[in-house]
């Protein structure tokens, strides 16, 4: 939000002391004509007319309105003047089955994932060192980790469990997060239901 304000994207009537969070901000909605939600990546939203309470948009100016911002979003400069690497994604790009929940217009990446997005304001910065809500030192990743092991993996000769036993480990790319409720299910010998997403992962 303070990118998008310093930019004459999202008008204030005051510009608060404190650090604020975005429900308690005076926005200027006759000017305003768009603002967003921080965390892990930003959600933003357009201030279209007849779909917001104040909104200014026209519709038929809202596809070109939200291209002209992702591209400036995109062509981003880091603290140092480096290119972030900014991705902005359409709800329909990493949601094809559909979204639940408050679809935003536009969801940003910053640094592809290496920045977090602020969504308070009062910062008088943009780039911020710590995590703007309070401590996060772990967050999502695009990339998964998961441990899978049978009994069988850990018998030694005997039959005896193996202390010992190595497990393979190893970078893998052809499983989705889909394939976990069926591999849990085959896991524990209970049929793995017709028409689901996913397969069970083989070991």
């Amino acid at each position: 939000n303070e990118w998008l304000i310093e930019n004459g994207h999202l008008a204030l009537k005051r510009y608060p002391e404190n650090i604020t969070s975005p429900t308690k901000l005076e926005i200027d909605w006759s000017n305003t004509k768009a603002w967003g939600w921080g965390g892990y990546y930003s959600r933003i939203f357009f201030n279209v007319k007849n779909r917001e309470p104040n909104g200014i948009i026209l519709p038929g100016d809202f596809e070109a309105t939200r291209e002209a911002l992702r591209q400036e979003i995109e062509a981003m400069r880091g603290p140092s003047g480096e290119p972030l690497g900014n991705k902005t994604f359409l709800s329909k790009d990493l949601y094809p089955d559909g979204s639940i929940g408050d679809d935003p217009d536009l969801y940003v990446y910053f640094g592809d994932l290496k920045w977090r997005s602020a969504g308070t304001v009062g910062h008088q910065q943009l780039f911020l060192e710590e995590n703007d809500t309070g401590p996060d030192d772990a967050v999502h990743a695009k990339h998964g980790v998961f441990f899978q092991s049978w009994k069988r993996d850990l018998e030694g000769m005997d039959g005896s469990i193996d202390p010992n036993a190595i497990l393979e480990n190893k970078p893998i790319h052809e499983y989705v997060i889909y394939d976990i409720f069926p591999t849990i299910m085959q896991h524990f010998n209970i049929p793995v239901p017709e028409g689901l997403r996913g397969t069970p992962i083989s070991t």
